[in-house]
């Protein structure tokens, strides 16, 4: 037969002690009476699920590993699935936070890059070009140059050679350091025809 466990009295009093509150009664009844202690209600409702702490547990998406203790800013459990995965040490785990420090990286750069190609466009073909003794191009164009210069900085062409107007190239490639090299050329030279 079974045993039977006897707790002491005491202790039955401490694990009655230990229960948690209970919440106030929702949704409440009432009538056209009573509609005057709804606000009081609804307060004490907002206190109680106020004094409820969620669990911060999230699981690695690659061993399922679960950590506790994740940021009081996450809610989602997308979010704090993401932020155990990249708390965890599983070989995958690693390796993905690689690949997306790597490509948070290559956004960096790549913001960089536009921001300096622009200026350059600027610089070469904008208003200051009449100072370096050439023509400025208008916005459309230098538009068009700097969409030219961040497809051969993305990898998607090789290189880019423009001719912008008779007598002006363009010439934009990048170097094996994702350096982006933009040169202008202009060549002037005018033929006339003489009878004599």
């Amino acid at each position: 037969m079974g045993k039977t466990i006897k707790f002491p009295r005491e202790g039955r009093k401490k694990a009655a002690a230990a229960e948690p509150p209970t919440p106030p009664r929702y949704p409440p009844v009432y009538d056209e009476r009573s509609i005057c202690e709804l606000p009081a209600l609804n307060a004490e409702l907002w206190d109680y699920l106020g004094e409820i702490s969620l669990p911060r547990r999230g699981a690695c998406r690659y061993c399922g590993q679960v950590r506790e203790g994740l940021s009081e800013n996450l809610y989602l459990r997308s979010d704090l699935d993401e932020a155990a995965t990249c708390m965890c040490g599983c070989a995958e785990a690693r390796a993905y936070v690689s690949r997306k420090r790597g490509e948070e990286e290559r956004v960096i750069r790549r913001k960089s890059a536009l921001e300096l190609a622009e200026d350059t466009v600027d610089m070469l073909f904008g208003e200051d070009a009449p100072g370096r003794g050439a023509l400025p191009m208008n916005a459309d164009v230098r538009r068009y140059i700097l969409d030219a210069a961040m497809l051969v900085y993305d990898g998607r062409m090789r290189s880019a050679n423009i001719t912008v107007i008779p007598g002006v190239k363009v010439k934009i490639t990048k170097s094996t350091k994702d350096v982006l090299y933009i040169e202008r050329s202009d060549s002037a030279s005018w033929k006339e025809e003489v009878n004599g």
